[in-house]
């Protein structure tokens, strides 16, 4: 499953220290990646 692969990328305490902007890019590349794999 795919949620299981990119558990371990974004974690909490990654989060954390990443700025929003680089959050939602991180967020959209892994929605993008979910939706080719599906």
């Amino acid at each position: 499953m795919a949620q299981q692969q990119t558990a371990p990328i974004l974690n909490i305490s990654d989060t954390q220290r990443r700025p929003p902007e680089e959050i939602a890019l991180a967020v959209l590349l892994l929605a993008s990646s979910a939706n080719a794999i599906d």
